[in-house]
């Protein structure tokens, strides 16, 4: 069934599930979960213009910069927007403030070294996690998670030293592009990209000393290439490449679906600058961050 606003699926707490969006939140660490939810199964221009559900559709910035090919996730830390390539660059981040989308700086995580970084998202005090989680021949026995400090000089050439955790899956080898934080616990999940449809696994503990076995705690849509957490932490959006999802937090259950502008290679999804706005990104040189509003 769709709706008049171009939501398909279930309407069930629609009226609250796209809220105001302000800031990406979440603590900067990820407590011991006592216990965990049940698995659940769940052309562009700055013309302003209706695609679905998703409204206003306007270009925020383009990447502007050679080295921006494949930006394959994106974050954003007050003013600084933060992106990726995807897998083969060594550990550094990329930093566009404003929307001229010129680098105007690099994070660069010493004494790493990243198999397939697809991820990122940051907590309310400035922390970024890195998503080592890339994996496409679902050949990798473990996958790894890097947290960095808040920045404090976001101009130029920034060195910082990451904190490094090692996760296993309990059911095999995932290919995976998508963190999340949850604004209020500080709890972390990684979303899976199974063609069949794509898995939460819940982060239980941080320890640095050993590899910790990701929780299976939900089923959602298939080929998840990015996500966020609302402010409020009560739901999480997921991309794929043509649809954003809204599920319903703790339990991941799956409130509205709409189609999202045209982005072939979309895999950049963060909370944009205004309350109820997004960004998202797609692969490519000089290709441009959209900006958009998802209204019900």
């Amino acid at each position: 069934m769709t709706s008049r606003h171009g939501f398909s699926g279930r309407r069930r707490h629609c009226a609250t599930a796209v809220v105001a969006l302000l800031v990406l939140g979440g603590c900067g660490t990820a407590p011991d979960r006592t216990s965990s939810p049940p698995v659940t199964s769940a052309a562009t221009s700055a013309t302003v213009v209706s695609v679905g559900g998703v409204t206003d559709v306007s270009t925020y910035a383009t990447w502007a910069d050679p080295r921006i090919t494949e930006s394959s996730s994106l974050t954003r830390v007050g003013d600084h927007l933060i992106t990726v390539n995807d897998s083969g660059d060594p550990a550094v981040l990329y930093v566009s403030t404003g929307t001229s989308g010129q680098i105007t700086g690099t994070i660069t995580y010493a004494d790493a070294a990243p198999d397939d970084v697809e991820a990122l998202a940051t907590s309310p005090d400035g922390t970024i996690w890195v998503g080592d989680i890339g994996d496409n021949p679902r050949a990798r026995s473990t996958i790894v998670i890097y947290r960095l400090p808040p920045i404090t000089q976001w101009d130029g050439d920034t060195t910082v030293t990451a904190q490094r955790y090692e996760f296993a899956y309990p059911d095999g080898a995932h290919d995976a592009e998508t963190l999340l934080v949850q604004p209020d616990s500080g709890d972390l999940f990684v979303v899976t990209k199974d063609a069949s449809g794509g898995v939460v696994y819940a982060v239980p503990t941080l320890d640095a000393t050993r590899t910790v076995t990701l929780e299976k705690v939900a089923q959602v849509a298939a080929t998840v290439t990015d996500g966020v957490f609302d402010s409020s932490g009560e739901h999480v959006l997921l991309r794929t490449y043509g649809e954003v999802t809204a599920y319903g937090y703790p339990g991941f259950q799956q409130v509205a679906t709409a189609t999202l502008p045209a982005e072939p290679k979309g895999e950049g999804l963060t909370l944009g600058p205004d309350a109820g706005t997004y960004l998202t990104a797609t692969e490519g040189a000089g290709t441009p961050v959209l900006r958009w509003r998802w209204t019900v």
